[in-house]
């Protein structure tokens, strides 16, 4: 890879109409620069995917604390949060291999699951993808450790 770098460099230095009007040691200054920058991966190095700051995990809303039920933007804890009871409570599981989980009272007092996959769409957005869900962003806040605001769209 570093050779086809290399091979470019010297072909642009040898045609380069610019480049031809520069002094000997400006050119071998530039050569200098750009071999270093190829060398030490500067060039070649690919850009690292942006990785979302979301606290992975299962949260569960806290209808109890939420200040306006009829609000787009609710209040869920992490799972491990010991809620008072409740008939029934919604929830979210963001993984990070990319699936995204939404959580449901059942019919039976049970949780009703359903599975999708999430992407980073912009900073403190997931673009989430149910089956069966009408919901196609998730936004979030971080209030404090182990509380966030969710709004699902």
């Amino acid at each position: 890879m570093m050779n086809n770098w290399l091979r470019l460099w010297r072909n642009f230095l040898q045609n380069s109409q610019i480049i031809n009007r520069f002094p000997r040691f400006m050119k071998q200054l530039i050569s200098i620069l750009v071999i270093a920058a190829i060398s030490s991966g500067f060039v070649l190095k690919p850009k690292k995917q942006r990785k979302p700051a979301f606290p992975f995990g299962t949260w569960m809303r806290s209808q109890e604390e939420d200040k306006d039920p009829n609000a787009s933007w609710l209040l869920y804890r992490r799972d491990s949060y010991s809620f008072p009871p409740a008939r029934g409570r919604s929830g979210v599981t963001v993984l990070k291999d990319g699936r995204f989980a939404l959580l449901g009272p059942s019919a039976v007092d049970g949780q009703d699951t359903s599975w999708g996959t999430w992407k980073l769409e912009a900073k403190n957005r997931l673009a989430v993808s149910v089956s069966g869900s009408a919901f196609k962003q998730l936004n979030w806040k971080t209030v404090k450790s182990g509380i966030l605001l969710i709004e699902l769209k």
